[in-house]
């Protein structure tokens, strides 16, 4: 259980290091796997990683690490401290631009409504969880490979 509880420190430490210039955004996708379906992709931002976030979300990680029933709860939590958008891509829009591309679209739907909805104090920093950042979107970005696994923001 200890090893759990000393991910979100990790976690949140990696993010807090863009924090001083940068409202952090973190995203990533699911659904690359399935032969049909839609790609979903989100984007999270946690405003304050104070000792309340930290204490629930205290279970955090990548989500591939999480037993069902805990990415379950954990939604819940992020849902209550944290503004987030979910977008869906359809097979179609895959089958039109690839899988990869239909990823990093939903990825910039995601982080620009949350932009455009929030009133954002310092200028974004998107953290995009893998090796390709948003191609044509001129915010400042970062591929970060594993990032699930690094960032409290791609994480949630």
């Amino acid at each position: 259980m200890s090893s759990l509880k000393s991910a979100i420190n990790d976690l949140v430490k990696f993010d807090e290091q863009f924090c001083t210039s940068y409202c952090v955004i973190g995203t990533d996708e699911a659904g690359r796997g399935p032969v049909a379906g839609p790609v979903t992709a989100a984007a999270v931002w946690l405003e304050e990683f104070d000792k309340k976030l930290i204490k629930n979300l205290e279970y955090l990680n990548d989500s591939k690490k999480l037993s069902s029933k805990r990415r379950k709860e954990l939604s819940i939590e992020i849902k209550k401290c944290a503004k987030y958008k979910i977008i869906h891509l359809s097979v179609e829009q895959i089958e039109k631009y690839n899988i990869l591309q239909a990823s990093l679209l939903a990825m910039k739907e995601a982080c620009s409504s949350i932009i455009k909805e929030n009133n954002l104090i310092l200028p974004p920093k998107i953290l995009v969880d893998g090796k390709f950042c948003i191609p044509k979107y001129d915010i400042a970005q970062q591929a970060v490979i594993k990032g699930d696994g690094k960032s409290a923001s791609i994480a949630a």
